[in-house]
């Protein structure tokens, strides 16, 4: 309004508004932005929106960017254009449609929006769709050939990491078998494997027997003394012949072929001919080389 004492205020031409409340005259009543254009409070002067920017409402404060996958060839733009079926683009306010390429192909990875140009999964990974960003690693048990669309179990025998490239054979000393796994493991006591992918590892001959996992040739299967037993050399005296057994409150320094046997400390306890020291269970105690726990006396405790 532009008089004092006014009863009512006097609106805008259609078209036209003010940028703020308190307008005093008809002069500060500015044209409208019209879609495709912006201006200060959306009101002239009125700028036209740049390639790649769309303003779609009237009075609009900015143009806005076209968003990915679509595009505005044309200044004034009031709305982006969507890139062809199976094409993309990589970013914001694209202007051109020729920035609309390809998507990537199953097997095949882009890490600039899964569009073309596109290079081939490597082995281990995969792509199962189309536009991928980067190959998926196979599991943990498989691998795969390059531009894999999926992955495929390891054989027993064999086995393969998370994303490792290939499966790889169970080395000496080891065997796996089940398919898709992940580790071969060793051999243990008493058995043993020669060659590599073995799906089970071979039973020494007797009662012969290897003093660590992982043995890998029939040699290693010894006489050994047995589980909480020893001598002087950790094998058995002669054929048919026994060591001797571990003292009660001791075990064997090794689980077979021990040349000694260990004393058990506070806390635990072993019967003769042991080869493990027990934890004594709550409410009981031991001092060192027991063969028993004791129960705790009363007006005391122990969480075992």
């Amino acid at each position: 309004q532009g008089s004092q004492g006014a009863s009512v205020c006097v609106a805008c031409s259609p078209g036209n508004s003010t940028n703020a409340t308190g307008a005093t005259n008809e002069s500060q009543c500015l044209a409208v932005c019209l879609p495709g254009s912006f201006g200060a409070g959306g009101l002239a002067p009125c700028f036209p929106c740049d390639r790649g920017y769309y303003a779609g409402v009237e009075r609009s404060h900015a143009c806005a960017p076209c968003a990915r996958d679509t595009y505005a060839e044309n200044a004034s733009s009031v709305e982006c254009l969507p890139c062809p079926a199976g094409t993309g683009n990589a970013g914001v306010n694209s202007s051109n449609a020729s920035d609309c390429l390809p998507f990537c192909s199953v097997g095949r990875f882009s890490a600039a929006a899964g569009i073309e140009p596109c290079s081939p999964c490597q082995n281990g990974t995969f792509a199962p769709a189309v536009r991928q960003e980067q190959c998926t690693p196979c599991a943990a048990g498989s691998t795969s050939g390059e531009e894999a669309t999926e992955c495929f179990a390891c054989q027993a025998g064999s086995s393969a990491r998370s994303g490792d490239p290939n499966c790889t054979v169970c080395a000496v000393g080891t065997s796996q078998g089940l398919d898709g796994q992940e580790e071969c493991a060793l051999c243990p006591n008493g058995k043993y494997a020669n060659a590599t992918g073995q799906t089970v590892c071979t039973a020494c001959p007797g009662d012969l027997n290897t003093q660590l996992p992982g043995a890998d040739r029939e040699d290693l299967c010894q006489p050994l003394c047995a589980e909480g037993t020893f001598s002087a050399t950790g094998l058995k005296p002669s054929v048919g012949a026994s060591c001797t057994n571990c003292s009660a409150g001791k075990r064997s320094e090794v689980l077979f072929g021990a040349t000694a046997c260990v004393d058990c400390s506070a806390g635990t306890s072993s019967r003769e001919g042991s080869g493990t020291c027990d934890d004594c269970t709550a409410g009981y105690f031991s001092g060192d080389v027991a063969e028993f726990c004791l129960a705790c006396p009363a007006g005391t405790s122990s969480g075992g």
